[in-house]
This record gives C-alpha cells, structure tokens and sequence, in this order.
C-alpha cells in the first residue's frame, strides 16, 4: 500500500482523486494520514516525498480547508473535531415513506454510505487518542488543534476540492441542523428520538452486512460498517466476518497494493462471453465458454433476501443477478438483462456446447415468469420491480 501510494504522487507532493488528477486536499491529507498510519515517518518517503505532502497541505491552509468526506473520516481517528462537520443527522431514518428525505427514497450508493456515517456522526464516535494522533494534529494545521475554530472549519473547503458550491437552501438547511437541531438532540425528550434513530441505523447496517455476506455495496460502505461495528462493540462476531472478507477487496498490481471499490466479476463474465460467440470463436474457446456459463449459473441470485427486506430498503431479487458475485446480494437490472442475452446466445453455440449446461435456467425462468404481471416476461420483471413512480430505475 505504501509503495502504491508513493508511486502515485503528484510532482507538487499532493495527491488527486485519481491517478491523472490535480492534486486536492481531500486525497493528499487522507494520503498523508495513511502513509503514517502505516508506519511511515514525518521524514519518510523517497527525496523527503512525505515533507512535499505536509508541505502542500499547510501551504494551502491545513485540514481545515478539506471537503466534508475528509471531514467526517478525520473526525473518526480524531483527527478533526465533529463539531467542525455539517450534521448527517440519523433521524432522517425515522422520517415517514411518503416524504422525499425519507432514505429510502435515496439512490442506493448514497443510503448505504449516509447510513453507517450517520450512525457514527450520531454517537460523535471517536477512536482512541495516541501518539500519533498527537503528533499529527501537529503536523496538518497551520495552528495548534486547541484553537481551531470548528464552527467557521465546518464550511471551509479549498477551491480545488470544491465540486460544486454549496446551494443557499444546502447551506440554510446546514445551519438550521447544526445551530439548531444538534444541540436539542443532547436533551430529553429529543435524546431519546436520537437513541432510537440509533438503533435503526444499527439494524440497517446489520442487515446489510448479512444480506451481503459482509461484502456490503462496496469498500467505502464496508469501512464505514466496519467502523460503525466496532463502535459499538468491538468484540462481537460481525466486526470479525468483516475482517475476514477485507482481502476480497485487496489486491495487487506492479504499482502496489490497492482497494478494488467495487467487483464486476458477473458484468464482465457476460460481456466477454457474448464476445466470444459473436466472434464465432466458439471452437477455440469451448472449455472457456462452458466454464463461463457455470460461473454464470453459480452467480444467479436464488432466494430472496430474509425477513421483512422492504422495510430496511431492499428488493425481491429472486432469479436476477448481480454485477459482482451472488454473495454480494444486490440485484442489477441491466446486469441481469445481460445476463439473459448470454442465455440467448446460448442457442448460436447449442452445436459445440453441451446443452445441460443452461438447464439450469429453466426452473428459474419459471418462478421469474409467475411474477411477471405483463408481457416484458425476462428482462421487464427485473426492470419492473426497480422502477420508481417517476419512471426512473433504482439499483
């Protein structure tokens, strides 16, 4: 990881959002607080590379001026103060279906995030205070962490990292929960709505690491879950599972290690087979094909998820697939319909493959038609039970 991290230093000693990125403060801090969480020294790196990044932090404004996401994960390792990040208050979890803040109404990627960040916003989680910790709270601000001003901290944010400037109504509706809302929330009666909007945040993200079999939607959720685990009791079973499925996400390049975010194991199986049979490369590439095909089978998802999913905002997914493996649990709509396409495809190549490797499918597509409730029989079902009332699709 350290190696991967050097390796893509920028010239001016930051890091960007990706590999070809200007630097920003969001990655140079978070990579700057890595490369000593991982043992690296003040002085460490190549010709003085961990000197430039500190360098490029205080000459443009110390941590303070980093967006909202570096915020809050600062704020974890205590790092950064939480009264210096805009409120991800949990009690939007109690908000009823029919308003548009409800979370179930939020695309997927932003709920399985919001959740475990406000879990831990709401308990002002922070882990234990070390050494290091001290020690660099020293080195990121162009002042002593004592006197920062969280409260002016909280909207700062370099221009460089600034994606899109804040709306009047964000910045408005940002006051109201942090002048207003956060202090209530310490008081009784209003603790006790925070409690409960707690322990709602806890069964959604426990349900979600079952559902997933602890891979989660992906790596930055599976932190976060982590994290919120831990926070509550680092003992129990669900932090070691998690531990357990980390090295899935792992893995190694000639630039080092890195984090894969999220698999597509099932999306690209597909499309390489179709590849395949449109290139009439069947008899080259038979064995691959039927292996191809058994992956293929093996990944359809085959029940639907426990208990009461559509309270904690999932789907039936019985018979579709998803875009990594079947353990990960969240059905896709176009990864399914290709999936199909496959099975179709199928048919071209029936001659120099064995034929019993769809059955399979058969008494899938059964159960698939019985939910059908018009004449879309394949691909419509899975579209149909996604699609929201304006029309558009959810994952």
């Amino acid at each position: 990881m350290v190696r991967y991290i050097y390796n893509h230093q920028n010239d001016d000693g930051g890091w960007g959002f990706h590999v070809e990125s200007q630097s920003i403060m969001l990655c140079t801090a978070l990579n700057y607080v890595s490369l000593r969480l991982l043992g690296e020294e003040p002085e460490g790196g190549k010709d003085g590379a961990a000197v430039k990044a500190r360098k490029w932090i205080l000459d443009h404004g110390g941590v303070t001026m980093i967006s909202t996401w570096g915020k809050c994960f600062l704020s974890l390792i205590g790092l950064y103060e939480w009264s210096g990040c805009n409120p991800v208050p949990p009690e939007c979890l109690l908000l009823p279906s029919f308003l548009p803040f409800n979370t179930g109404n939020l695309w997927c990627y932003y709920r399985t995030v919001y959740i475990p960040l406000a879990y831990l916003y709401g308990k002002k989680f922070v882990a234990p205070i070390t050494d290091l910790v001290i020690s660099l709270r020293e080195e990121l601000y162009i002042e002593p962490y004592g006197e920062v001003d969280w409260t002016t901290a909280r909207n700062s944010c370099l221009k460089k990292d600034l994606y899109t400037p804040h709306s009047l109504t964000e910045t408005v509706l940002s006051s109201v929960l942090y002048y207003l809302v956060e202090p209530l929330s310490t008081l009784w009666p209003f603790s006790k709505l925070r409690e409960k909007a707690l322990a709602r945040a806890m069964r959604l993200i426990r349900y979600e690491d079952e559902h997933t079999g602890y891979l989660t939607h992906a790596a930055v959720e599976k932190s976060l879950n982590m994290i919120a685990n831990w926070a509550e009791d680092p003992t129990q079973d669900a932090l070691k599972r998690h531990q357990a499925t980390v090295p899935e996400s792992l893995w190694v390049a000639e630039d080092g290690m890195k984090v894969l975010n999220l698999g597509s194991q099932l999306w690209d199986s597909v499309f390489v087979t179709q590849a395949i049979i449109a290139s009439n490369l069947t008899d080259e590439y038979g064995s691959t094909l039927r292996k191809a095909f058994n992956f293929i089978k093996l990944s359809q998802i085959r029940k639907n998820p426990s208990g009461d999913f559509q309270s904690t905002y999932h789907n039936f997914c019985k018979g579709a697939w998803t875009l990594s493996v079947k353990d990960q649990g969240w059905q896709v709509s176009d990864c399914t319909a290709e999936a199909l396409k496959v099975y179709s495809c199928y048919h071209r190549c029936q001659q120099t493959l064995l034929a019993t490797q769809l059955n399979w499918i058969n008494s899938y597509m059964k159960q698939w038609i019985s939910f059908l409730p018009c004449r879309a029989k394949m691909v419509g079902f899975q579209l149909g039970s996604q699609q929201h009332h304006h029309n558009g699709w959810r994952c």
